[in-house]
């Protein structure tokens, strides 16, 4: 249970970590998503800690 809650948390301080860099470059969430050959909504979710990322994705 404790890894669930910490992981919750990690998740949820990256994707507001990943949208204050995001809002930083002047980008859109489209912007983002297609930089990272994604759905907009999936970059929601990835803001929104809904989504896990991969590593991959994190090095652009």
């Amino acid at each position: 249970m404790t890894t669930n809650i910490l992981d919750n948390i990690y998740l949820r301080t990256l994707g507001e970590l990943l949208q204050q860099a995001r809002k930083k470059c002047n980008m859109t969430q489209a912007d983002a998503a297609k930089i990272i050959d994604a759905a907009r909504t999936t970059m929601i979710a990835i803001e929104k800690g809904e989504r896990r990322i991969k590593v991959l994705i994190i090095y652009y």
